[in-house]
């Protein structure tokens, strides 16, 4: 079965991994990713994209259809303010956006 799946978190360590695994089970996946940075996997569709903006991933996916979303973001030294931009609000922005793409399913 071939599912589109969007990867937010692709180069982070545990992003990488699911994105390996992903490519080796045949998916195609769509990783977007903060400007100037990029997952060194092979297989991936890689957009750069600011998931704390709303309407980023929207443009990114440019009307493509998306069946499932996985996110590996997680902030990255945990202070309040950076845990509030990308635990909570790129996080539902991932979450509204993907789902008006018409994704189904959505793992955290």
């Amino acid at each position: 079965m071939h599912l589109d799946v969007v990867l937010a978190g692709a180069t982070g360590t545990i992003g990488q991994a699911v994105a390996r695994e992903l490519v080796a089970r045949g998916y195609s996946v769509f990783c977007p990713v903060r400007p100037g940075s990029a997952p060194v996997q092979v297989g991936l569709d890689v957009s750069s994209c600011r998931l704390t903006e709303p309407g980023s991933l929207a443009r990114a996916l440019k009307g493509r259809q998306v069946d499932a979303v996985i996110s590996c973001i997680a902030s990255r030294g945990g202070a309040p303010r950076d845990a509030w931009a990308v635990e909570y609000y790129a996080q539902l922005n991932l979450l509204t956006e993907a789902a008006e793409a018409g994704a189904r399913h959505f793992i955290l």
